[in-house]
């Protein structure tokens, strides 16, 4: 009897061994694998287009949408096709490309006659991605109040060119008063734009936007 005890534990222990030998082969094959795929992955996304990708390309990362779609989806007036879950994914990146977009509509004069009545040219702007392209639109009561922060942009260069030429204190704080103004007006259209879309950091957009324009 004792003998047969010995042998089942014997017999115990060596299949407990080779079980443990194959778990152990198979974490350490899971593990590889993991690493394997993880070197695969862009984990950080330039912000710039690299030199090989095509701006002919909409980037696939925000799932087939763009220009006004791209806006309804984040705004819950039309899903478009995609979830929540890959808007949660989308949003992060809308960010970055929201205050390139908010920079052009800036910079850029909309007042041109010609493009009055052309709805697309006057409420969206493409921007670049590593991966592509993606058209960011805007309503149009935001884009006129962008194109109206461009004109005080200029006025606000002009007041400092003219604080160049003289020493007056007047000069300086209607200088001032109107960088404050740009600044506070920026922030609130931000910040209704951030409400809208759905999307974080408000105060990083304004200062990375404020940054870019002034």
């Amino acid at each position: 009897m004792l003998t047969i005890l010995v042998i089942l534990t014997t017999i115990i222990g060596v299949v407990l061994i080779v079980l443990l030998l194959f778990i152990l082969g198979k974490l350490n094959w899971l593990e590889n694998a993991t690493n394997s795929l993880l070197t695969k992955i862009d984990i950080n996304p330039v912000l710039e287009p690299s030199i090989d990708s095509s701006p002919d390309i909409t980037d696939p990362y925000f799932y087939g949408l763009t220009g006004k779609k791209l806006w309804s989806s984040l705004t819950g007036e039309d899903y478009n096709g995609v979830n929540e879950i890959e808007l949660e994914e989308i949003r992060p990146r809308y960010t970055i490309v929201l205050i390139k977009a908010l920079a052009k509509f800036i910079k850029e004069n909309l007042n041109d006659p010609n493009n009055d009545d052309l709805d697309i040219i006057k409420n969206i702007r493409t921007v670049s991605t590593s991966r592509g392209k993606i058209d960011i639109w805007l309503p149009s009561n935001t884009v006129d109040k962008l194109h109206d922060i461009g004109s005080s942009i200029r006025d606000y260069h002009l007041s400092k060119s003219e604080n160049d030429k003289s020493d007056g204190e007047s000069v300086v704080a209607s200088k001032e008063e109107l960088r404050a103004s740009i600044e506070t007006t920026i922030r609130a259209i931000v910040h209704d734009v951030v409400q809208q879309t759905g999307v974080k950091y408000h105060d990083d957009i304004s200062e990375d936007l404020i940054k870019l324009v002034l």
